[in-house]
């Protein structure tokens, strides 16, 4: 099987690194993040992993097959996820994907309205965040970049999070 890489960016290192021989991760975050996180890392995947400084705002360099944003776009406003979003194309290959893993909120009306004021006060009590709908992620995707099409979103049953899948197409 060949080698898949991963872009992992300002997330922890993933598990999946210790499972699957196969995967490479780049993981990129602030410079003040990144240092002395090569020396906390597991020898046993240390040849599988990468650190690179960077920040969300500055155009990629590095050509992957997945870019994986966990618990990140919540504490950002739309214009700054398209703009983050936007970083990525220079260096987008055909299938290449970003994975976007995030709480999903329900649809409009789907949920009393006493359920969706609840909701709505967690997430104002936690600095602000936004939860997004699944219609909102695609108008976000689009707005970024119509090759980012393909989109899939799966939430496992129980689940706190859901996958968010951007699939590039030229």
């Amino acid at each position: 099987m060949a080698t898949t890489r991963i872009v992992e960016l300002a997330t922890q290192v993933a598990e999946n690194t210790k499972r699957v021989d196969e995967l490479h991760f780049i993981v990129q975050n602030l410079p003040k993040v990144i240092e002395g996180a090569e020396s906390k890392l597991d020898a046993s995947i240390a040849d599988r992993v990468t650190f690179q400084g960077c920040d969300f705002f500055t155009p990629r360099t590095v050509v992957a097959d997945a870019y994986l944003f966990r618990w990140i776009f919540h504490n950002w406003p739309d214009k700054y996820v398209v703009a983050i979003l936007r970083t990525l194309v220079p260096v987008m290959k055909t299938g290449a994907r970003v994975i976007v893993n995030e709480i999903l909120n329900p649809p409009s009306n789907s949920l009393s309205l006493s359920s969706e004021r609840s909701l709505d006060i967690i997430m104002l009590s936690m600095l602000n965040p936004r939860e997004r709908e699944a219609e909102e992620w695609q108008d976000l995707f689009l707005e970024a970049d119509p090759r980012f099409g393909g989109l899939k979103i799966l939430k496992p049953i129980g689940a706190s999070l859901a996958i968010i899948e951007a699939i590039w197409q030229e």
